[in-house]
């Protein structure tokens, strides 16, 4: 999904107090992404953070239960906050995982990858499971 930093189209002004790069996410869980670009991307910019609009603080989301196989990318994040990914099967995708950049945040939770089984391409061409930044709280 592509998230804006205010409505466009017809909520266009109408909402002052929605901002949708930071609105938490009720739920992700139990999907399914095959033979496209990118199974699940996120662009260009998801800070989550409570309250949406003005907060300072990160609110966790939970991406559970992904099932990505035969896409060019997996997964795709430009630049996401407090995003957390549990007991996805990535397989067979050009590449599996890819996270371009995290922001200056402080992180409390678990670890931004649990259970996550990540595969690049079975062929043995040396595609890689996961790229990730290479600091950032990226642990």
């Amino acid at each position: 999904f592509e998230l804006v930093g205010s409505p466009t189209g017809p909520s266009r002004g109408k909402r002052a107090n929605f901002c949708p790069s930071s609105e938490s996410l009720q739920e992700f869980h139990n999907n399914t992404a095959h033979a496209n670009s990118i199974g699940l991307r996120i662009y260009p910019v998801y800070l989550p953070k409570s309250p949406a609009c003005g907060g300072s603080g990160g609110s966790p989301q939970w991406y559970t239960d992904l099932n990505s196989h035969h896409n060019g990318q997996g997964i795709f994040h430009r630049n996401v906050g407090d995003v957390h990914h549990r007991d996805h099967q990535l397989i067979e995708n050009g590449e599996a995982f890819f996270w371009k950049k995290f922001p200056n945040m402080y992180f409390d939770q678990p670890a931004n990858l649990q259970h996550v089984l990540a595969v690049g391409d079975i062929s043995g061409s040396g595609r890689s499971g996961i790229s990730a930044p290479q600091f950032e709280y990226w642990w």
